[in-house]
């Protein structure tokens, strides 16, 4: 197993290398999980696997799918999406035009989830949904929009409980390869890569979505991260975490305040 001093080199080489800075992830986190695939893929010595690193670019991609945490699902944790659809859209819907960042998006789900919410509030249309993601494994299957059909059960239940009245299996048609959305709801997405860890922002934003990414990040780049969603906000913005994240404790906590009982807070 890598020690500490062997994580900090393939740290260092990731960032000199490749441009991933994982250097303010939750360390722990990231030990266990860069152990996990040394051990799954029997390498035998560090150098071993060091030299994979940074020789081999075709095995880069593989190793960030690997390391990085890629659990989500549509309309995940219902409350919060019936609060969004309730406390939210409304809102957004005064605008002439609305942009929203999905940062973190992994394989896509949630991005489609928000998605149907401004499609179903005749919003669509005038929104571009901008996701975002550290990993090109994950963006490649958010960009096809292809959901197992194995799934389809449960995500047709957590859109009925948070709040969707009309028929999910209407949203999506059948392929070899599984459940494909509809392109009305691609055709206002943009998928790209972003480290919320050492790249910029993007402006005037009205609502950012970033749920489940802050918690493998140690404070201080989970503060640069709050730091950087908020200039990246329009006024009156909306920005949406994941059910353990807060900004509570953050240097941007006094120019927010939290709608309701979910992790949505607005902008002042």
């Amino acid at each position: 197993m890598l020690n500490d001093e062997e994580i900090n080199i393939i740290l260092k080489d990731l960032l000199e290398l490749y441009y991933y800075d994982f250097n303010y992830y939750s360390r722990d986190s990231f030990k266990r999980r860069i152990n996990r695939l040394f051990k799954l893929e029997k390498f035998q010595s560090f150098s071993e696997f060091r030299n994979r690193l940074r020789t081999d670019k075709s095995y880069i991609d593989h190793f960030i799918d690997r390391i990085t945490v890629n659990v989500t699902e549509m309309f995940r944790d219902v409350n919060f999406f019936k609060e969004l659809r309730k406390e939210v859209i409304p809102k957004l819907a005064k605008r002439p035009f609305i942009k929203v960042w999905h940062a973190g998006c992994s394989t896509g789900e949630e991005v489609y989830s928000v998605a149907i919410l401004l499609h179903e509030a005749g919003l669509l249309e005038k929104s571009e949904i901008y996701a975002t993601d550290i990993n090109p494994h994950v963006l490649t299957k958010a960009r096809a929009g292809i959901f197992p059909v194995s799934l389809m059960q449960l995500y047709s239940k957590n859109y009925s409980l948070s709040g969707g009245e009309n028929n999910f299996n209407s949203y999506y048609t059948t392929t070899p390869l599984g459940e494909k959305f509809n392109n009305t709801f691609s055709s206002r997405m943009t998928f790209s890569s972003h480290s919320l860890a050492n790249e910029g922002y993007i402006k005037h934003f009205d609502l950012i979505v970033c749920r489940n990414v802050l918690i493998y990040f140690d404070k201080a780049l989970q503060e640069r991260a709050f730091q950087l969603f908020n200039i990246s906000m329009s006024p009156n913005s909306f920005l949406a975490l994941g059910e353990k994240e807060t900004i509570k404790f953050s240097g941007i906590a006094l120019k927010y305040t939290q709608l309701g009982t979910e992790k949505i807070w607005k902008k002042n």
